[in-house]
């Protein structure tokens, strides 16, 4: 049986109470840094959680995330789930073409855009209903920013939660060897997963592994050095191997 209180979303608003003042997300950006605490993550998480609530769009509409990683990709997933919707991240290296296939095929209506490789060609591939918003980082654009909805929504107030068995995510391939194919996850599979992993990493590679409570973020220490804990964005829907890889190069 899953459980209920270990879900990526429910744990997150625990550390917004328990935690609320350690720092979750360090973000460099115009040669600066910035923190977020996880008390300042979840308030501006909830300010878009609202904004996108106040859309009114159907319960479990698709909304991608079209960026590298970054504090942002993290926060928007997280938004995305507390409005009750599901997230569908678009590799930030794809062709206009497999954009435009991702969004068709997974029925998004919505689309928040951060720094690509490739803004220009990626732009191509957004049909021109899709609501937009763009993320601090990206090229510059048109669509309503990410800042502007923080500083004029509400937070969502109470604990927007997701059960086990509500679908999270879709993922799809990059489409290198046809097109893109999707697979949906749960916000249940999404904790076997990070369970599965990090039990796996303790007994294969000697790491201590604890899970911070978003998808992919990994805190990790190698054996005799447990104060210096790294905080990795890749989620973990990625190939686990980036993560190891990532690990042994410490």
């Amino acid at each position: 049986m899953t459980d209920r209180a270990n879900l990526p979303l429910q744990r997150a608003c625990r550390w917004e109470k328990e935690r609320a003042r350690e720092i979750f997300l360090t973000q460099p950006l115009d040669g600066r840094v910035r923190d977020w605490s996880w008390e300042q993550t979840l308030a501006e998480a909830r300010r878009v959680a609202n904004w996108l609530a106040a859309q009114n769009w159907p319960p479990g509409s698709r909304v991608a995330i079209m960026a590298k990683n970054s504090a942002w990709w993290i926060l928007s997933d997280l938004a995305i789930w507390m409005a009750g919707h599901v997230s569908v991240p678009i590799y930030p290296s794809l062709a206009g073409s497999s954009v435009r296939q991702i969004i068709e095929h997974s029925g998004s209506i919505a689309c928040f855009v951060g720094r690509v490789d490739d803004y220009a060609a990626m732009k191509s591939g957004l049909p021109p209903d899709i609501a937009c918003i763009g993320l601090p980082a990206a090229a510059a654009n048109e669509f309503l920013q990410w800042d502007a909805i923080v500083a004029s929504t509400e937070p969502l107030r109470g604990e927007p939660v997701r059960n086990a068995e509500e679908l999270a995510t879709i993922i799809y391939t990059s489409g290198t060897t046809g097109r893109p194919k999707g697979c949906e996850l749960t916000h249940g599979n999404f904790l076997f997963d990070i369970a599965s992993t990090t039990e796996g990493l303790h007994e294969f590679f000697g790491m201590y592994v604890r899970y911070a409570t978003h998808v992919g973020a990994y805190r990790y220490a190698a054996p005799g050095d447990l104060r210096r804990w790294r905080l990795s964005f890749r989620p973990a829907r990625r190939d686990c191997r980036r993560l190891v890889r990532l690990m042994r190069r410490s």
